[in-house]
């Protein structure tokens, strides 16, 4: 079972994404490496990987984009290239 660490935590591979598990709760490598560069995410907000690849965790290739837009590659690297929601300069 692949696994990697971050900020002293291990992260194990479960289906598509990275989690670490501790006392019965999960979090997900991306988002936490978004929190610990960023803060908290915001209120109807997700983590999404720039280039689509979830091996890919490294910042800054993680941002934050509102859950009810659709994210296609065309419009992510508009955004990402103009500097928009989620990219940190």
């Amino acid at each position: 079972m692949a696994s990697t660490y971050f900020n002293g935590n291990r992260y194990t591979r479960s289906g598509k994404y990275y989690y670490k598990t501790r006392w019965k709760s999960r979090t997900a490598l991306h988002r936490d490496i978004w929190e610990f560069h960023n803060g908290p995410i915001p209120p109807g907000f997700h983590v999404h990987h720039i280039d689509h690849d979830r091996e890919n965790n490294g910042f800054p290739s993680v941002m934050v984009s509102p859950r009810h837009l659709r994210i296609d590659k065309r419009r992510l690297s508009l955004w990402f290239n103009t500097g928009g929601l989620g990219v940190k300069e």
